[in-house]
């Protein structure tokens, strides 16, 4: 039997060529004291201004939590400003102050610059071409994700040929004809001889019946201390 299939190292790509694009964003953003996130934010309100908290959330890929805290550290720097909805006084609109438009140049060279040594030995076509390419693959993901293709992987349950292979197997559970702890006959009481006595025989009262006892307070399971609530960190 051929041995299990191992993760493809290759599928990877994607994620690492994110990861490390992110880290060199970080890095250059960091003496404008922004993180790509936020200059995510303020890329979006560019675009289009008087978003949301949950709208901005959606394309950045967060929950409105985390683009709430967002949107605060970037009004507490006067970049942003938050507006009550006119259609709903539970939401905020997001506006981007004038003060964040110079801040745009710097992140625009800052992708540019990126993006020159990400593609550093393509010509422009090949870069042309690689835009489309991932842009199709996109695509594809995003249709699967509303579809609801992708599911998680059935899991196998080990065999006797998997572990020829080094599978670990688990103990057998314990059937209902098998007890977990050995049993032993009862001690035996030793019995007193009985009385040749007629007058005794007849003058001693009747042994009383056992009593059965159902359960008492000192019996009755006792429940767990409460453990109190978990606090997120």
């Amino acid at each position: 039997m051929d041995p299990p299939r191992t993760v493809p190292t290759n599928r990877l790509l994607f994620r690492d060529i994110a990861r490390m694009r992110a880290t060199l964003f970080d890095r250059m953003l960091e003496p404008l004291g922004l993180t790509s996130s936020q200059s995510s934010v303020i890329g979006h309100l560019y675009r289009e201004d008087g978003l949301t908290q949950s709208e901005l959330a959606a394309p950045l890929g967060i929950g409105a939590v985390a683009a709430g805290g967002l949107v605060e550290r970037l009004e507490a720097r006067g970049l942003v400003a938050r507006r009550p909805c006119q259609r709903d006084r539970r939401a905020n609109r997001v506006r981007l102050d004038p003060s964040a438009y110079p801040l745009l140049d710097a992140i625009a060279d800052a992708i540019a610059e990126i993006d020159a040594v990400a593609f550093a030995g393509l010509s422009a076509g090949e870069v042309a071409a690689l835009e489309t390419t991932l842009r199709h693959v996109r695509g594809n993901l995003k249709s699967a994700l509303k579809g609801g293709l992708c599911a998680a992987p059935p899991r196998v349950a080990p065999t006797a040929a998997s572990a020829e292979h080094g599978a670990p197997q688990l103990p057998a559970a314990p059937t209902a004809h098998t007890s977990a702890r050995p049993t032993s006959a009862p001690p035996t009481l030793p019995q007193s001889p009985p009385s040749t006595s007629p007058a005794a025989s007849a003058s001693a009262p009747p042994a009383a019946a056992p009593s059965a006892r159902s359960s008492t307070v000192a019996d009755a399971d006792r429940a767990p201390p409460d453990s109190g609530d978990i606090k997120a960190s």
